[in-house]
């Protein structure tokens, strides 16, 4: 009469690897994927959140600036006499611009009323009038204590 010494076989220890690496090859490149996914949406929220930046800035400072996109660059340029002076640049991995160029005023509003981004494999227009150049409303509702 045998022991059992409960354990398992080298065959049994091979069987779950096998089925193991076979997931992690199945879910892998689709997590992989979602996570280019959010990395290229949450680029896509930074760039709105810059050009509003710039936006404020131009109406701060009271100067004109311009932002001028190509390729995969976004830069903020100041305008002086001699040649503009880059005050800001910035990559994008996931976001690419055809080449375009857009002046704020010094009261934050901007001349175009849209840009064109191509977002993974798609081409997108960024409204500008809702994002920069919306009209303020005051809250028309009178409170009384």
């Amino acid at each position: 009469m045998q022991k059992f010494k409960g354990g398992f076989t080298l065959i049994e220890l091979m069987v779950v690897m096998a089925i193991v690496a076979l997931l992690i090859g199945l879910v892998g490149p689709m997590t992989i994927q979602q996570l280019d996914k959010a990395q290229a949406k949450a680029e896509l929220l930074n760039l709105k959140r810059e050009l509003v930046a710039v936006s404020q800035r131009a109406f701060f400072s009271g100067q004109q600036l311009t932002v001028k996109l190509s390729g995969k660059e976004f830069k903020v340029y100041k305008a002086t006499l001699e040649t503009p002076l880059v005050l800001y640049s910035k990559t994008f991995k996931y976001v690419f611009f055809q080449p375009q160029e857009m002046k704020f005023q010094k009261t934050g509003f901007v001349d175009t009323s849209s840009i064109k981004v191509k977002y993974r494999d798609e081409s997108l227009d960024i409204e500008l009038e809702q994002l920069i150049n919306k009209p303020y409303k005051f809250d028309e509702t009178i409170v009384d204590y």
